[in-house]
């Protein structure tokens, strides 16, 4: 899985051997900065710059 932050405020999550894409996570008030997956795959935490993290 790749994971992408982007300036309308969204996550787009894209497989990664196909690159067909997957879908679209929402839930920051502005642009989302850095996004990274947890050592196992299983979290993905993001950063924006309305000042949160949420995993």
């Amino acid at each position: 899985m790749l994971a992408c932050g982007n300036q309308d405020n969204t996550i787009s999550l894209w497989h990664a051997q196909t690159g067909q894409y997957k879908t679209t996570l929402i839930g920051h008030l502005d642009s989302v900065t850095s996004v990274a997956f947890s050592p196992d795959g299983g979290e993905l935490a993001s950063i924006s710059d309305d000042g949160t993290i949420l995993l």
